[in-house]
């Protein structure tokens, strides 16, 4: 029988692992899984035992699901492509073999994506939690640059799992031979309009091994400057084959309204345009019609507050709650920022002695927080996306609070 999913782990130099990656897809695709499922392990012209380690457990009929095939030109985007071009199934996924990522969240982003209404326009992706500061730090860091640089949102690029249907695969140029890969297929996703799900796993230590590129600030570095290199390239290669890539303009005005999607930018963003609402209408009373300025200011005030509820709760966080009762609580949330800002503004300069106009900022900053907060916790009925359903929320937060618990232990 044809398999319905084909799941690729590439492997260099990871004889130790070998048996354990198999061992654990093995315990992980129990109950049926394995019928529709196959596993192709790439050996990526490994130089330790990988490739006697995989002939002699793949001789198990434990494992007769897995198969391995070898791709002689090194890289893990080419290990990648070699696994893809090599599978059956119709949809493809890809992981690592350090095990760093649990086989389990294989099984769980695909049963996310069987969940969707398309599960052919998806792109299923892991969000790694857990993982130390300096490398979350790394991260953020490279994702900025990339959205920035690209124009369109990416975050945690080197994530695994990942799961997409065989015929986004079929539509793509060149794919890249080092890390980039991973980059090169989710920028080209969004560029190609698949809807990306994330879905959040426990980013855990190597067991055997070690990384071939991230083991110290040169290795960082290396794969830093292959990476800006790739990106530079990466708009140019794909437009000379012919596939829709934005012009300058389109792409930023694009990058934009994608950001404004992120609740806090449209929190903020709101926020903003009520201020200057607020201030036209008091400007327009006061000097047009000549209304007392505190009567003014009165009614700008209340005007900014109702277009920043009505646009919250429309835009920023869809709420599909009782308008009249949101809008006590909201007031209730900023009257209480408002009093907790001016206790901030009092401590911070009679008894701690920051300059007024440094402690304003300062006040600013947290009563934003504390209004964006009370507003997603208190005031206003979330309302997910489409496929974000209750049953996948739970076994999210079910799944992170069982591995934080066994990991603390």
């Amino acid at each position: 029988m044809k398999p319905k999913l084909s799941v690729i782990v590439p492997c260099y130099n990871e004889a130790q692992n070998i048996p354990l990656v198999l061992e654990r897809f093995a315990t992980t695709f129990q109950g049926g899984f394995q019928k529709f499922t196959e596993l192709i392990i790439v050996d990526n012209n490994s130089n330790d035992d990988t490739a006697r380690v995989l002939k002699k457990e793949l001789k198990k009929t434990r494992y007769k699901f897995a198969r391995s095939v070898f791709q002689s030109t090194p890289g893990y985007g080419a290990a990648i492509r070699k696994g893809l071009e090599s599978a059956s199934g119709e949809f493809l996924c890809w992981t690592h073999a350090d095990l760093q990522t649990d086989p389990a969240d294989v099984v769980r982003a695909y049963k996310i994506l069987m969940q969707q209404p398309s599960p052919q326009r998806c792109y299923v992706k892991g969000d790694r939690k857990g993982r130390p500061l300096f490398d979350q730090s790394f991260t953020t860091g490279m994702s900025l640059f990339e959205t920035f640089y690209l124009g369109t949102v990416l975050h945690d690029i080197n994530a695994q799992p990942n799961i997409i249907h065989r015929s986004f695969f079929q539509k793509l140029p060149q794919l890249p031979d080092d890390f980039s890969l991973d980059l090169a297929l989710l920028y080209l996703a969004k560029r190609m309009r698949l809807r990306i799900i994330r879905f959040p796993v426990r980013f855990a230590k190597r067991i055997h091994g070690e990384s071939s590129w991230n083991t110290s600030f040169k290795g960082k570095f290396k794969f830093i400057k292959r990476t800006l290199d790739f990106t530079r390239k990466l708009d140019a290669r794909l437009r000379n084959q012919g596939l829709p890539i934005p012009g300058v303009f389109t792409k930023y005005v694009g990058l934009s309204f994608e950001l404004l999607r992120i609740p806090f930018i449209s929190f903020c963003f709101i926020g903003g345009l009520s201020t200057i609402l607020n201030y036209l209408v008091f400007f327009v009373l006061f000097q047009t019609v000549s209304v007392n300025y505190l009567v003014a200011s009165g009614i700008g005030y209340v005007i900014g507050v109702l277009f920043s509820f009505i646009f919250n709760k429309m835009h920023t966080f869809r709420s599909k709650g009782h308008a009249g009762l949101e809008l006590v609580k909201y007031l209730g949330v900023y009257l209480a920022s408002l009093l907790l800002s001016i206790a901030l503004l009092y401590a911070m300069v009679a008894l701690i002695g920051i300059h007024p106009l440094v402690a304003n900022v300062l006040v600013i900053i947290v009563t934003t927080l504390t209004n964006f907060f009370g507003c997603k916790i208190f005031v206003f009925r979330v309302n997910r996306r489409p496929g974000e359903g209750q049953a996948q929320r739970a076994s999210n937060h079910a799944y992170l609070k069982t591995d934080l618990c066994s990991q603390s232990s």
